[in-house]
């Protein structure tokens, strides 16, 4: 129901909230979108808002750890209706492809959607977490890790998901 996140140490003056494309038990919005009159994926594409170069450069600098990455499928699974997520491979080589600029840019625009890992294999470390909880008490439990984090000097920010909340 409830997600929290929060950066370690960097100093952002702003975050760059783009809408989720889809979620674990609805249709895309794009999809619901294009049903509008006037709305064609060609009207719908010249909407999109273009990231700036700096934008998609500083929201690499403070969000990847690592350059492996997970990508949101395409179609909902038929039973559970969700979009999973797998781990993009080369097509000749089979071997993982390291997350881009491009790649993060088109996130940003909301083209596509990536999962990044938080922690740095190398060092063990952070710079950001996320936590999700979709519990009966799990906005009270958020808002006390929320305190205990400011008192620690971590800034947090929480948004309600929109998920059901599970029992």
């Amino acid at each position: 129901m409830y997600s929290l996140c929060y950066l370690f140490d960097i100093g952002v003056t702003s975050i760059i909230k783009r809408p989720r494309l889809g979620g674990s038990q609805l249709a895309p919005v794009s999809t619901e979108i294009l049903r509008l009159p006037g709305f064609t994926e060609e009207n719908v594409q010249r909407l999109r808002v273009k990231a700036p170069a700096d934008v998609v450069g500083n929201y690499f600098r403070l969000f990847v750890n690592r350059r492996s990455y997970t990508l949101q499928g395409d179609r909902l699974h038929p039973k559970s209706a969700r979009h999973y997520y797998y781990r993009p491979k080369d097509k000749k080589t089979g071997q993982g492809v390291s997350l881009t600029l491009d790649t993060t840019r088109r996130h940003l625009e909301g083209a596509l959607t990536v999962g990044l890992y938080s922690i740095n294999p190398a060092t063990q470390c952070s710079k950001w977490v996320a936590v999700d909880a979709d519990y009966t008490d799990s906005l009270t439990d958020l808002r006390k890790l929320s305190f205990y984090l400011k008192q620690d000097g971590v800034e947090s920010a929480l948004e309600k998901s929109g998920k059901p909340i599970r029992s």
